[in-house]
Parts: C-alpha cells; sequence; structure tokens
C-alpha cells in the first residue's frame, strides 16, 4: 500500500509540473516530503488561501476530488501542527 501511495504522490507531482505547477512532494530519495513541508511548498506556489482553481488542480492532478480534500484538511491543520511540533520540541529542550 505504501509503494502504490508514494507512486500517486509521485505521478501527482509529474502532474502539477505539467501544468506548471513545480511543487516537491518527494525528496531526492523518492521519499514522501513531511506534510509540513508539503503544505508549505504548496503554498508557495498558490498563496495561503486556496481558491475553487487550485482546488481543481490539486484534483485533477491526484486523480479525484477526495484527494484535494486531503491537502486542504493538512492546510488548514498546518498552523495547528506546527505550533504543537515547536511545543514538543521546547518541552523537550527543557527537560
Amino acid at each position: 500500500m505504501a509503494k502504490s501511495f508514494s507512486a500517486k504522490i509521485a505521478q501527482g507531482q509529474e502532474k502539477l509540473a505539467k501544468s506548471g505547477y513545480d511543487i516537491k512532494l518527494l525528496d531526492d530519495k523518492n521519499l514522501l516530503l513531511p506534510f509540513d513541508m508539503i503544505i508549505d511548498n504548496f503554498n508557495k506556489k498558490f498563496g495561503k488561501v486556496w481558491d475553487a482553481a487550485e482546488q481543481r488542480i490539486i484534483g485533477e492532478a491526484f486523480g479525484s476530488e477526495e484527494a484535494a480534500a486531503v491537502f486542504m484538511l493538512m492546510k488548514d491543520k498546518n498552523a495547528e501542527f506546527c505550533a504543537k511540533q515547536k511545543f514538543i520540541k521546547l518541552k523537550v529542550v527543557i527537560i
């Protein structure tokens, strides 16, 4: 399952690039980047607010509206996730 997921991500990255959106989703070893980095890469191209056209581009690249919805959900949770990660790192340093 992980291989098919990675393959879909690689295909989506290629389709995005062909559409003029060179958004990095995989590292140099073809491993999935952390989701916070992926969302940051999307934000660099689309801005902080993704409109319907950008959501359509994501859906077409990954083959479904559901895939676009996953990225939208991750985008909405990214700031909260990053804040928790910084808190965890701070807590580890203090202890």
